[in-house]
């Protein structure tokens, strides 16, 4: 592309681009502005509007609450009446009241009535006085045998009596709102006003004569047990079923004393409160509404009853409730709608909704009902314990925004206009800019372009403009021909030289292939050394190797042929009847010899993995140092002090290492002598020079006097393989610190020619002493029950069944995984589960000990399992717990280990 095109090119991105850019920038920046100063308003105008309708529903609230009030306080003080004339009714001239039924049969009561010959009731069934007296037929049967249940009652007559004028002034107070006030004593006796027609209610239904009203709500709720505190209750609305009349009650307990006497209250025409509901606004369609604590409907107006209801009889009954008392008419399905809380709604933002007003909170929140969004604020009426909620729809609450986003919408779209010309502006001056850049600069350019192509080679001659340029291209046309010049002499100076550069570089080219040559020379040398040195290693390891086998051959044999031959000899005397009990403990402790030259070679080969346990490192010392030195010219002498702290160790390895040492010392010492071994308690610190963590140890000292170690020989002690003695593997002190590295210890030793040699280990230590564990005795440890065994050898499982039969145990034995989970369901669904199960780790081609395990667990997470295995290096077996086994058995094992084994499983399953 030519340079001229570039140029303009580079003018259109510098000036149109970045309008176009800052334009649309601008455009929408000036709309996201638009979009928040919208949203922002209308965001504002919707909360004024909630807190606008939060404050008109605590008004209204508030107004409800002031309602109740009024009746609250009647009732509380009829109740203090009652309370004061029934403390002082002994001042009251009781003796002049007049008999009104002379004659007839009152049960010893008042003559305010007399009881009924048919219903067997108490009243004033002839209305021959001021007041509505009533007893229950119950309590008139009572009081035959009771004098005082009947001077209770007497003394309730007279009291409630003497209140009938101020249950009459109640309902001339509240004429047209108030349906009933009422004393109701536990006692049975009771009074109201407006007088019930008892003869004519008595004959629509004569079960009235029994009704126990110390059942109904007016009476259990205001009960010491459901109203300690001794507070005015308001009850949840309900149809009197006397008079059919959807009302509400306020209930006041009176006591005297700490004695509960009964409730007074008032029962209210709910009507009266559904006229405050349907009486308000909010907004253009807009309502209230009023629910108890329990979430039952009080009020509801028409036009929001297809938003909250969902039962026909339901919307029934709510239409029924507004109408004046008279023009009540219930049906049994209405009076069961009407019981039903807005709780158990179909609509989950409406029970949300109720839940909150159950609690006694205020607020506001959108919600939808009947398929509209709608804002709703509710508020706790507190003295009744009900909540009013006012009801308007969104779009009616947000109207006001949308003249403001119109506005804004409008301002947007003017400056957009205004951005637009400008834009159009200058772009247009961008073109003239462009084309006067195109004559005074872009052109002349061109024209040094030209020029500039025809210089080639062979051809450097580049003639400057007729008319000298004073700007920056008369500068470029002066410094190329400058270059020009240069150019011609670096020209005619490369030919000249060209030939001795040629010379040169065939030298260059001779050197470098003598060079390569010798470098392919070396590296074939180089490659020959390492060959040779990794085939020395080589030898040197098979050589190794072949001591290593050589000496295990050698003394398994020593071991196989004691074995052997003792068995022989056992057969031999058992045929011709002599004692084999000798030749079979020597045959058990060459085992026991092969046992520990395999612990030896896996402590070797891998480290062992340790079964640790808190231990008295005397226990192990005393008795691994006597029984290595049995039968030897030499001694032992012990320093054990008694307050050694507990080592945490395997006390078998521990053993072996004790051992490895001591047998090392008294063949040191050929012609017999002294091993002093001495522990001591040591407190080790970041400034000993020990390569051990800081922290508590033991320190165990094996001295003896012998011939010592050579100076040269002393860092090799502990390689594998290295010995000084003739018919030596090289493995003993190997395994000793193997043993202890894995114990987290340290062992060392120093060593002076000719006068002997001590070794060190330290272990980790628990500053605490061990009880010495009791003597365990020979004799093996026998028991009872089922035993499941798991091991693919053959003739383990029979000498298992042998042994397990011996001590006792009913034994079932299995070669895999899957047969032993099979037995143990099946002695499990025939109530005959096993008492424990020995699992083999590895089972070739089948499925294992710890896979097994883990399904047995499944069946029965309490189950009994001990895990036997010839690996000692299997990390199982120094990790029991970890996977759930109660105890181990090592391979191999005698009937002691296997009667032990099971002895500590089943205890500690019993425990």
């Amino acid at each position: 592309m030519r340079l001229q095109y570039k140029l303009i090119g580079i003018l259109l991105v510098a000036f149109l681009v970045p309008v176009v850019a800052i334009g649309l920038s601008g455009y929408l920046s000036i709309r996201r502005m638009g979009d928040r100063a919208a949203d922002e308003s209308m965001r504002t105008l919707v909360e004024a509007e909630r807190l606008h309708l939060q404050d008109a529903t605590r008004a209204k609230a508030l107004e409800i609450e002031q309602m109740c009030e009024v009746y609250q306080n009647d009732v509380e003080h009829l109740r203090s009446r009652f309370e004061r004339t029934h403390k002082e009714l002994e001042s009251y001239r009781l003796d002049r009241i007049a008999d009104r039924y002379p004659g007839k049969e009152k049960a010893g009561l008042p003559g305010y009535g007399y009881v009924h010959p048919v219903h067997g009731a108490y009243a004033d069934f002839d209305a021959l006085g001021p007041g509505g007296p009533w007893v229950p037929r119950k309590v008139v049967d009572k009081l035959k045998g009771n004098p005082q249940l009947r001077t209770r009652v007497t003394r309730g007559l007279h009291t409630v009596m003497l209140l009938d004028a101020d249950l009459v002034e109640l309902a001339a107070h509240h004429q047209g709102t108030l349906d009933l006030a009422w004393i109701v004593l536990e006692t049975g006796v009771t009074d109201a006003f407006p007088e019930y027609d008892y003869t004519a209610m008595l004959a629509r239904d004569p079960a009235l004569a029994d009704v126990d009203e110390n059942q109904q709500d007016y009476v259990t709720l205001a009960s010491p047990k459901s109203n300690p505190q001794r507070q005015t209750r308001w009850l949840a609305p309900y149809l009197d079923r006397f008079k059919g009349v959807w009302m509400t009650s306020c209930v006041a307990p009176v006591y005297d004393g700490d004695l509960f006497l009964g409730t007074v209250g008032m029962d209210i025409l709910l009507n009266v409160i559904s006229h405050q509901i349907l009486q308000t606004r909010i907004g253009q369609t807009g309502y209230a509404l009023l629910t108890g604590p329990d979430g039952r409907l009080i009020a509801l107006p028409d036009v929001g009853i297809k938003d909250v209801l969902w039962d026909e009889n339901h919307e029934k009954a709510m239409r029924e409730s507004t109408k004046a008392p008279a023009s009540q008419h219930w049906t049994e399905e209405m009076a069961r709608a009407a019981s039903l809380s807005l709780a158990h709604s179909p609509n989950p933002d409406l029970r949300e909704l109720v839940s909150e007003m159950d609690r006694g909170s205020a607020g506001t929140r959108e919600i939808v009902l009947a398929g509209d969004r709608r804002f709703v604020s509710w508020s706790p009426i507190r003295n009744s314990g009900w909540s009013l909620a006012l009801v308007i729809p969104k779009q009616e609450l947000i109207a006001p925004s949308s003249a403001v986003r119109l506005v804004v919408s409008q301002g947007v779209d003017r400056t957009l206009r205004d951005y637009l010309a400008l834009g159009a502006f200058v772009a247009g001056l961008s073109i003239l800019v462009g084309i006067f850049l195109h004559y005074l600069a872009i052109r002349p350019l061109a024209r040094f372009t030209r020029q500039v192509e025809s210089v080639r080679w062979d051809n450097l001659s580049f003639p400057l403009p007729a008319k000298e340029r004073h700007d920056e291209i008369g500068q470029l046309y002066r410094k190329f021909a400058e270059m020009i010049q240069l150019m011609r002499r670096a020209r005619d100076e490369t030919t000249s030289q060209g030939e001795a550069l040629e010379a040169a570089n065939r030298k260059l080219t001779e050197a470098n292939v003598e060079l390569t040559r010798e470098i392919n020379d070396r590296a074939r040398a180089e490659t020959e050394k390492a060959r040779l040195e990794e085939a020395l290693i080589t030898a040197q390891k098979l050589e190794s190797i072949g001591l290593l086998a050589a000496g295990i051959a050698h003394d398994f044999n020593n071991l196989l042929t004691s074995i052997l031959g003792n068995i022989s000899l056992s057969r031999s005397y058992a045929r011709s009847g002599r004692p084999v009990e000798e030749r079979l403990q020597d045959a058990e402790q060459a085992t026991h010899r092969a046992r520990h030259l395999t612990a030896q070679l896996l402590t070797f080969s891998t480290g062992g993995a340790p079964v640790r346990k808190a231990l008295d490192i005397r226990e192990v010392v005393r008795p691994s140092g006597t029984f290595a030195l049995r039968g030897s010219a030499t001694r032992c002498d012990f320093l054990l002090p008694d307050d050694l702290w507990s080592v945490v160790a395997d006390e078998g390895q521990l053993g072996q290492v004790v051992q490895n040492l001591v047998i090392n010392a008294e063949q040191s010492m050929p012609s017999g002598g002294t091993i002093r071994i001495k522990a001591s308690n040591r407190e080790v610190t970041p400034e000993d020079s020990l390569p051990l963590r800081a922290g508590s140890y033991v320190c165990v000292e094996v001295h003896d006097e012998g011939v010592g170690i050579p100076r040269d020989d002393l860092p090799r002690i502990f390689d594998p393989f290295f010995t000084t003695k003739p018919r030596g593997h090289g493995l003993g002190l190997a395994v000793c610190y193997s043993i202890v590295q894995r114990h987290d210890g340290h062992i060392a030793a120093e060593s002076t020619p000719g006068s002997g040699t001590v070794v060190r280990f330290y272990l980790p230590a628990v500053q605490q002493l061990t009880a010495s564990p009791p003597s365990a005795s020979s004799a093996p440890r026998t028991g009872a029950g089922r035993i499941l065994v798991l091991d693919d050898d053959a003739m383990i499982r029979s000498m298992a069944t042998s042994m397990l039969a011996d001590l006792g145990y009913e034994p079932t034995v299995v070669d895999d995984g899957r047969s032993a989970i099979e037995a143990y369901k099946l002695a499990v669904s025939e109530g005959r589960p096993f008492q424990a199960v020995i699992l083999d780790l590895t089972v070739p081609g089948g499925i294992g000990g710890l896979e097994t395990m883990g399904q047995l667990r499944e069946i029965d997470p309490e189950v009994c399992a001990i895990v036997s295995s010839g690996y000692s290096i299997d990390d199982v077996m120094g990790n029991i717990e970890k996977h759930g086994f109660r105890e181990s058995l090592p391979k191999p094992f005698d009937m002691v280990s296997l009667g032990a084994a099971l002895a500590d499983a089943i205890g500690r399953r019993r425990a």
